[in-house]
């Protein structure tokens, strides 16, 4: 009986206990008929060395969020990326690539609830429009735009809990199978990609030591699988391991807006293409956003 009693007065304190999952957090999920519009704007930097030259491309990035709640447990995901003023130079005269990258859309679905289960399990599935524009790679002087050259259909698992008013995680994993698809090189040859299958992990840790203050760490590791090409010549890009790592701080300005503080560090494998080797690679991203819920 003591035993019993002692199980039953566990159990009604971690029930009084649950941990109620506030706007901002990471594994809070839209309700239904709420909704979210989040913008961060962003400078960028990537360079490389390809055939011993050393290569910079910079510019701006603009990443606009839209989320829907459907149901309680199934909301509905659009993410539009733009890359303004992206510069390349270092090898021939410089060239601008600018414009839509790959608009995502996607459902959310929450299977389990940490109130019910101990955790929050979630699934995601997406589509990845190449572009409305037919991609065009910018070359020796000639300007092209951001368009990615293929479609592609992606889907994740993420399994997360918040465990008290400060501390929460997720960790996910997923897959991105890219179909097939074509590019313009300014000045060159049209090149065909045949489709591929990349996967990803990732990891993120948040500290909420009050309500209106945000701290989160993270990182993702993307298995970028080989790519046949084909432009006249066929050619191969070979498989590589691209690892991006994250920090954000986040600021309640009200019940409904957040600021934030974003940074990203990559560290990107070498990889070849044509035989040619691109390594030395590396990458940071850094700007300001902010979010709305309605």
């Amino acid at each position: 009986m003591k035993r019993f009693l002692a199980v039953s007065a566990i159990l009604a304190a971690t029930s009084a206990q649950a941990v109620e999952l506030k706007f901002g957090d990471l594994n809070y999920f839209f309700k239904q008929n709420q909704a979210n519009i989040g913008v961060d704007v962003s400078t960028s930097t990537y360079q490389y060395r390809t055939g011993g030259a050393k290569i910079e491309k910079e510019g701006y990035v603009a990443q606009t969020h839209v989320n829907v709640g459907f149901t309680d447990d199934l909301y509905l995901s659009l993410d539009v990326d733009y890359d303004w003023k992206m510069k390349t130079k270092g090898a021939g005269r410089s060239f601008h690539e600018d414009g839509f990258t790959s608009p995502r859309l996607g459902v959310n679905y929450r299977l389990l609830k940490q109130d019910n289960t101990g955790f929050n399990l979630d699934f995601g599935g997406f589509y990845r429009l190449a572009s409305l524009k037919e991609a065009t790679r910018g070359a020796n002087g000639r300007d092209g735009n951001a368009s990615n050259a293929r479609d592609a259909a992606e889907a994740n698992v993420r399994l997360g809990k918040k465990w008290n008013e400060a501390n929460e995680f997720y960790v996910l994993a997923g897959l991105i199978h890219n179909l097939e698809g074509e590019y313009d090189v300014k000045g060159g040859a049209k090149v065909d990609q045949d489709s591929s299958t990349d996967y990803y992990v990732g990891a993120f840790y948040q500290y909420r030591p009050v309500n209106e203050f945000m701290l989160r760490i993270g990182g993702t590791a993307t298995k970028i699988a080989e790519i046949k090409n084909d432009n006249g010549t066929k050619f191969k890009t070979t498989d590589h391991l691209d690892m991006r790592f994250t920090f954000n701080a986040k600021y309640l300005l009200t019940e409904s807006m957040i600021a934030n503080f974003n940074y990203a560090q990559s560290n990107l494998q070498d990889y070849k293409e044509d035989g040619v080797k691109v390594n030395r690679r590396h990458g940071h991203q850094f700007g300001v956003g902010v979010d709305f819920l309605f």
